[in-house]
């Protein structure tokens, strides 16, 4: 998470277009990980699907 590249973060510059880098850049990177969350989440629900599927042929 770096916001310092140049996005008005300097002291004394209220520039609203850096302040609207910032909100964009925080939005893109938190669809990012929401995306791989979500992904993470279908997978491990797919896995536990999985593994109570093979319990129940195994008994």
């Amino acid at each position: 998470m770096t916001f310092a590249r140049g996005n008005g973060f300097r002291k004394g510059s209220t520039h609203p277009t850096g302040c609207f880098a910032i909100a964009a850049q925080v939005f893109v990177q938190t669809g990012v990980f929401a995306q791989s969350y979500a992904m993470v989440g279908l997978i491990g629900a797919v896995l536990g699907l999985l593994a109570l599927m093979l319990a129940r042929v195994w008994r």
